[in-house]
């Protein structure tokens, strides 16, 4: 039913998604990685495969709707840069909180095409990396699910750590 509703009202919600997010998006760090066009375009892309209720199938209502939506997917966005920094962090041994907003955005970019070209050299510390950064597991647990012995996952958490570091590095 959303799905329909979505559709019908479309020529009034997609320049009041934009407005919106702009307005949402204003008060963000400087470099922020999510454009208010891209967070328009992520909220009706959810909006159109929302599966849940809706109270109220008003202007109002939808506007309501697309709002929480928004706020939730910014949230999602911060989450995600900020495991990034950790990472980032981590692997420059920096033991002390840093300013998250001091990393480029080129940083970010860096590692995560480190983190694909350590997981075509081996997905299986790829994925170790993955569960401990982006799941939040400790080395042992890592270990447990990928059937690793703790020598073993220790010895492949230090190669990923020097792999992605060198990586990062060279670029």
């Amino acid at each position: 039913m959303l799905q329909k509703t979505i559709q019908r009202e479309i020529c009034w919600l997609y320049p009041w998604l934009v407005q919106f997010s702009r307005r949402l998006l204003g008060g963000e760090r400087v470099g922020h990685t999510l454009q208010p066009t891209a967070l328009a375009h992520e909220v009706l892309s959810k909006l159109i495969r929302w599966d849940g209720e809706m109270s109220d199938g008003s202007k109002r209502g939808i506007q309501q709707l697309a709002a929480s939506v928004a706020r939730k997917t910014l949230i999602d966005s911060g989450r995600r840069h900020q495991t990034k920094v950790k990472i980032l962090q981590h692997l420059a041994g920096e033991g002390k909180k840093k300013d998250s907003s001091s990393l480029q955005p080129e940083a970010i970019e860096n590692l995560l095409m480190a983190l694909d070209r350590l997981r075509d050299f081996d997905a299986e510390i790829a994925r170790m990396v993955e569960l401990r950064y982006f799941e939040g597991y400790s080395r042992q647990e890592a270990a447990e699910v990928l059937n690793l012995s703790p020598r073993t996952a220790a010895r492949k958490w230090a190669f990923a750590k020097a792999y992605l570091a060198k990586s990062i590095q060279q670029q």
